[in-house]
């Protein structure tokens, strides 16, 4: 990451601050190259950091919602729902997933979220059930940073013993890259979980 002393209103933690900025783009972009700070990398990370701050209270704040996408099957009958989460925030407006999942996989926030996500599947569950509605199972995505927390299946367990609904309502989608590292302690917690 290159920063360049103009003489202007520049100390060195300013520069370095920039140098540090243009530093991440470079890894960004990948291996061998190098890139020289622009005004406009400082505002992605300000972008950042506010969207991190923001993050961090939502699930305190209620300012999570979510969609049930119907799984529909070739006969068009509805075989299962997937949750989707959906971010609204009186400062930054409506956050796509695709902007803020990242941002709270690499912060850990989405171990948060993802808990706050399977409750509420549970909650819509029971309250469906009670009304009449029958959706076979609801697909949750789960993320391989939740998925590697130590207490992650007792917590799944304590969640759906805690709502009072059937194991099988809920559907727990994980990526392949839960398998990378201990492949044992994967499979532990997916027979847990089974």
């Amino acid at each position: 990451g290159i920063a360049l002393y103009t003489g202007i209103d520049e100390t060195v933690d300013i520069l370095l601050k920039r140098a540090d900025a243009a530093m991440y783009q470079a890894k960004k972009a990948g291996r061998n190259t190098f890139k020289f700070y622009q005004e406009s990398m400082q505002e992605v990370i300000n972008a950042r950091v506010n969207m991190e701050r923001h993050l961090r209270g939502a699930v305190a704040n209620n300012e999570f919602t979510l969609q049930y996408q119907p799984q529909v099957s070739a006969s068009n009958e509805i075989v299962g729902a997937e949750a989707l989460i959906r971010w609204q925030n009186s400062e930054l407006g409506f956050v796509s997933p695709v902007d803020f999942i990242p941002v709270s996989e690499e912060t850990g926030v989405i171990i948060p979220i993802s808990y706050w996500i399977v409750k509420t599947v549970c909650i819509q569950i029971k309250e469906w059930e009670e009304q009449g509605v029958y959706i076979p199972h609801i697909a949750i995505n789960i993320s391989a940073k939740q998925f590697h927390q130590p207490d992650f299946a007792s917590n799944i367990l304590s969640i759906v013993k805690e709502q009072n609904i059937t194991p099988d309502k809920i559907v727990l989608e994980i990526t392949e890259s839960v398998f990378l590292g201990n492949i044992e302690e994967a499979i532990e917690k997916m027979n847990a979980l089974k």
